[in-house]
């Protein structure tokens, strides 16, 4: 079929939503003081969250998965570490698999099966480091590599076939601009989006990888710029960041995007990733699959990325120094739902 009618076909198939604004409620908080092990959790990690509500995070180090309740009370910590069948030494991206646990290990160099509980179920040998895991379809899923490893856009890992494959074209590497930790989810009907961290350009792309459109914004606080990567934030505002991809159910894209925080000046003095929510705010925005706006909204904190349910997570400074993680539950209401609130 041609570009310009699976463009159609996939446009077609999308709701517009009338006057939409991004509404989030209280926040499900990860990690406080009354539970030991899972004190320092959930490290840069976008949670998982199970049929029954609970939440699934990277323990600290990535020695762990931590299991929360769904109102972020610690419940019991998965895994041991080691070398043998079952155990860890690197959890760097978790999955689910119906009630299965699936734990990307590259320092085990390989990707294993648990239950819920952590009994072992079976493992495979990888030779990657994920750096962004998204589901894509029944024991499949899409991993994007980790900085500057990548020779394709993703690759799928089959489970049920237990191979992984490439998907999409070769990433030629640009001075200046690497293509580092590509973020892309699969959008149904054997569609995907995928993003580049530096640049504010989304891409629709079919099951083979090939192009259909781009979703190029341009707005002043995503300016273009020559190089990618961290700076100084003694020195200079940091630099926007696209953090995360995610699609609704209703086959929406949702798009999070760190840029600095309006009230932060640098001062030269030193800072620690708890004080990074200073630095940064954190904006959402929400797109038909044509990329018409739906809506958009800043909030004033530092962004991991999205939950698997869609949730959006940040990171907080707390109590005596405790990294904290909000979950935030989040919807998009029409402007009728927002008069009758």
């Amino acid at each position: 079929m041609p570009t310009a009618l699976l463009l159609t076909a996939w446009v077609a198939a999308s709701s517009i939503c009338p006057p939409c604004d991004i509404h989030i409620d209280e926040p499900i908080t990860l990690g406080s003081l009354d539970d030991e092990v899972g004190l320092h959790v959930a490290v840069s990690h976008r949670p998982l969250v199970t049929g029954d509500g609970h939440l699934l995070a990277i323990g600290e180090h990535g020695r762990s998965i931590v299991e929360y309740d769904d109102t972020g009370g610690f419940v019991r910590s998965i895994g041991r570490m080691g070398q043998g069948p079952g155990e860890l030494s690197e959890v760097v991206e978790i999955g689910l698999y119906g009630d299965s646990l699936v734990v990307f290990d590259p320092a085990n160099a390989r990707l294993t099966l648990l239950t819920r509980s952590g009994d072992y179920l079976r493992s495979f040998p990888i030779s990657m480091r994920p750096y962004r895991v998204k589901p894509a379809g029944t024991g499949r899923f899409l991993v994007s590599a980790h900085r500057y490893a990548a020779s394709a856009l993703a690759e799928v890992v089959d489970l049920a076939r237990e191979e992984i494959v490439p998907f999409g074209p070769a990433i030629t590497p640009v001075e200046g601009r690497p293509s580092m930790g590509q973020r892309i989810i699969a959008a149904g009907s054997g569609r995907f989006w995928s993003a580049r961290p530096d640049r504010y350009e989304v891409e629709a792309r079919d099951s083979g990888g090939r192009l259909l459109h781009t979703i190029d914004r341009e707005v002043e606080w995503f300016p273009d710029r020559g190089v990618e990567g961290a700076v100084d934030f003694r020195e200079v505002l940091p630099n926007p960041w696209v953090q995360d991809l995610h699609v609704d159910e209703e086959g929406r894209l949702w798009t999070m995007v760190r840029t600095a925080d309006p009230a932060y000046r640098p001062s030269g003095e030193s800072l620690s990733y708890l004080e990074w929510d200073r630095v940064y705010d954190t904006i959402v925005e929400v797109f038909e699959p044509s990329g018409e706006l739906l809506s958009s909204r800043r909030f004033p904190w530092y962004g991991l990325g999205f939950a698997s349910d869609g949730s959006l997570v940040s990171q907080r400074r707390g109590p005596f120094d405790l990294r904290q993680v909000d979950v935030w539950p989040v919807r998009l209401e029409t402007s009728a739902e927002l008069g009758r609130r």
